[in-house]
């Protein structure tokens, strides 16, 4: 997947909601959507490197198609822990 223009991974499903990207969460999330993918398609989501939630470099996610928008934000919103990022305090 060389052109991710229309394609997200989980953990940017998490920051554009607002929620924390803790790990047992997007593993939760990236298991349930998964499993929806491939029992929508036949198949497993294709994989591509994006950049990394913490530090520098890239990491192998599974990608999803804008149509996948709407239903990944309802797997995030179900398995999120209800802690929010904080704000600016400036």
């Amino acid at each position: 997947m060389s052109a991710r223009r229309g394609w997200f991974t989980i953990p940017e499903v998490f920051a554009a909601l607002g929620y924390e990207p803790v790990k047992n969460d997007t593993w939760a999330a990236g298991n349930r959507a998964r499993d929806a993918y491939e029992k929508a398609t036949g198949s497993l989501p294709p994989k591509g490197l994006a950049p990394k939630t913490a530090g520098a470099g890239s990491h192998c996610f599974a990608l999803y198609p804008a149509e996948w928008r709407s239903t990944v934000e309802q797997i995030v919103r179900e398995v999120a822990s209800q802690q929010r990022k904080q704000g600016s305090l400036f």
